[in-house]
């Protein structure tokens, strides 16, 4: 409109003002941060531990707001049909990639939500029953290879991140097994101990003690390097199984489409947030590692998606079939 000689120069220059002041005056009113998981659970919990400091450096509350539903993807959905004007957020974690490849139906794409930066990450490791005859991923694998569907493999639920971290396993050891979902990682680790299971992959922080005590073993680690306060964990794929990686990740989305200027400030905002001594140190205290300076959160997402797009392809597994 401004290119045409009938629309004064004047009033061109205040449309131009305008609009960059509108930008400018981001944020204009508090920011609503819909997490995935329910009040008081891990997504909840590590998103009011950065919020307060993120909040202080956008100038504005930032409202950590639970929609806890479908495995993530009530909150994940709303955010996705949110007005991209940054004054709504996502909080994802690592179900973001997965239900849409489980979903015929996803309620979003991936697309959907432009990432805005990585808060931490959480490696899965590989733990199995004290009675099976393995404290190494090579000796798991060629104990299992013999038994066929014999072995039995446990997860928290047909789809979650255990169940398709143990496929993606089978899949690239050669193993068969047979599924046996659980409620949780309690009633999993409770039988794991019993040996009505023979492997599992779960967190971390839910896997140390009991393997310090002798209850479990614990065999690898799912990152693609090894931890700096378990030096002694080998990863998955260093102990053979290679291409494997499993990761438990928390982070912040925007609806696609916000200003790329209101993109820029709040991932500048994030990253000296997460980046603050105390917050670091909290998040550490959670089983979260901060990422590296620079870390790029777009492509861990797209390698992550087609990771397990495949995973969830050759292991045939829907949960909307009907």
């Amino acid at each position: 409109m401004c290119g045409i000689r009938a629309v004064p120069i004047m009033l061109c220059a205040v449309l131009a003002t305008g609009a960059a002041s509108a930008q400018s005056s981001w944020p204009q009113k508090p920011i609503r941060w819909i997490v995935d998981f329910p009040a008081g659970g891990v997504s909840d919990t590590i998103a009011r531990t950065v919020s307060t400091r993120w909040s202080e450096l956008l100038g504005q509350p930032l409202v950590v707001d639970p929609r806890p539903g479908a495995g993530g993807m009530l909150a994940y959905g709303l955010a996705a049909r949110a007005m991209p004007d940054g004054h709504t957020l996502a909080f994802i974690s690592a179900p973001f990639v997965l239900l849409p490849g489980l979903h015929a139906r996803a309620q979003y794409k991936v697309s959907d939500l432009v990432p805005i930066g990585l808060i931490g990450t959480a490696p899965n490791v590989l733990v199995s029953s004290p009675r099976v005859p393995a404290h190494s991923v090579r000796e798991l694998v060629a104990w299992a290879r013999g038994r066929g569907d014999a072995v039995n493999y446990a997860s928290v639920g047909i789809g979650s991140g255990p169940h398709l971290s143990a496929e993606q396993f089978n899949q690239l050891a050669g193993l068969r097994g047979t599924h046996v979902p659980f409620n949780g990682s309690g009633a999993a680790l409770n039988e794991l101990m019993a040996g009505r299971v023979d492997y599992l992959f779960v967190n971390l922080p839910s896997a140390s003690p009991l393997a310090k005590a002798g209850k479990i073993n614990l065999l690898a680690i799912g990152s693609e390097r090894r931890l700096a306060n378990w030096p002694e964990l080998a990863t998955v794929a260093e102990s053979g199984v290679v291409g494997f990686q499993s990761l438990g990740f928390y982070g912040a989305a925007a609806p696609a489409g916000v200003p790329a200027s209101v993109l820029q400030r709040l991932r500048a905002d994030l990253s000296r947030a997460v980046a603050l001594p105390e917050v670091r140190d909290r998040l550490a205290a959670l089983g979260a590692e901060v990422p590296p300076e620079g870390f790029d959160f777009a492509a861990f997402l797209r390698d992550e998606t087609t990771r397990w797009s495949r995973v969830i392809r050759e292991a045939g597994i829907r949960l909307d079939t009907h």
